[in-house]
Parts: structure tokens; sequence; C-alpha cells
């Protein structure tokens, strides 16, 4: 995995939840995140930052939702209520998203007790995900990946200047915390908690 994979991959798993997913088949699969470590600065002062992010696979080969649990918790068609907005958002898990790295990638999927398989196609694979959000997860192979944020398409670069722009931001969200200058609560501050306040 290069540095900015990582960085993208620590950025959402850090205190992040995959919130929905879409999909255009054949050409388009989608997977929203939330509380992602990135910091656009909101149009509207008086709220947080949207903390975020699409991955958009383009012309997909394989799409599979995974299990590793037989909770009863979950039912079993928790995938079209994740994306029908039916079901709460499933914390990510730390260690457990691989991002074009094929040993890591089966060690997730071998982990799976079922798997829907809801898409399959012909094409490249150059791009390679699997990652765990607690019992649930997905696998998805395709030709291209796009990150997208509220304000539009952004590059790999753009995303490591938005993770360190976030920090930034942390540290004044926690200086300012309690203050008459605090600013706006956001998620992924408030569950980012620094060993002393600054």
């Amino acid at each position: 995995m290069d540095d900015d994979a990582a960085v993208l991959v620590s950025a959402i798993t850090d205190v992040g939840q995959w919130r929905w997913w879409a999909s255009e088949f054949p050409k388009l699969f989608q997977l929203e995140f939330g509380g992602v470590q990135i910091y656009e600065r909101p149009a509207d002062p008086t709220r947080p930052p949207s903390s975020m992010l699409a991955l958009r696979f383009r012309n997909p080969a394989l799409v599979a939702f995974m299990r590793r649990t037989d909770s009863p918790n979950i039912p079993a068609d928790w995938h079209t209520k994740l994306h029908d907005d039916a079901i709460e958002p499933f914390p990510m898990s730390v260690d457990a998203f691989a991002f074009d790295d094929d040993d890591a990638i089966r060690k997730i999927v071998s982990e799976r007790t079922s798997e829907v398989e809801v898409h399959r196609g012909e094409g490249s694979t150059a791009v390679r995900v699997a990652f765990w959000a607690g019992p649930v997860g997905v696998h998805v192979e395709a030709a291209e990946l796009e990150l997208v944020t509220l304000n539009g398409k952004i590059t790999s670069q753009e995303l490591v200047e938005l993770h360190h722009a976030w920090w930034d931001y942390w540290k004044d969200y926690w200086k300012k915390r309690g203050t008459p200058e605090a600013l706006p609560k956001s998620y992924a501050c408030e569950v980012t908690i620094p060993l002393k306040a600054e």
C-alpha cells in the first residue's frame, strides 16, 4: 500500500462509519462513509464540516457483501437496509481495510461466514478493496476508483491535504472547546480525544 492509500485507509477507519452504498451496474458502485478525518470548510459556519467521503468504483468486476457473524441483531438483508437508510451506519473496523493488497484481502474475505454477490462482470480488477465494519463488510474489484466529497471529485493528493487539514482543525476544535469561541460540535472530533487538550 502506498502512502496516499495508507492515509485514505487511516482517514476512513480511525473513527469512520460505513453509511450507505449505491449502484448503477455495470458501470458504477459507490460506498459512502461518515466521520472521515478530512476537512473542507463548511458552507454554513454554524455547522461542523461534513466529514463525508465516497469511494466511487468505475466498471466494477465484483461486488460482494459479507458477514462474519450470525448475530441476531443483524438482519439477513442488512445490505439492502443500509442502501435504503433503514439501518444504523456500521462503525469501521480498524486494521481490517485492505486496499490493493491481495494477501490482506484474502485474509479479510476468509473471515466471512456468508456472502451475497450482487455483481460480477468482466474487465479490469486494477482496484481491489475489502473491509470489515464490525460484523459486516464488502469486497470490491473494479477498473477505477474515484474519491468524492460533497464538493466533488478529489485526487489522492488532495485527500492527503484534506486529512492534514483535519488534524489542524481538530487541534483548534479542542483548543476552543468549552470556551465562547467553541466550534460547532463535530462527531469525528468528539470521538478523537486528545491525551491532553491544548
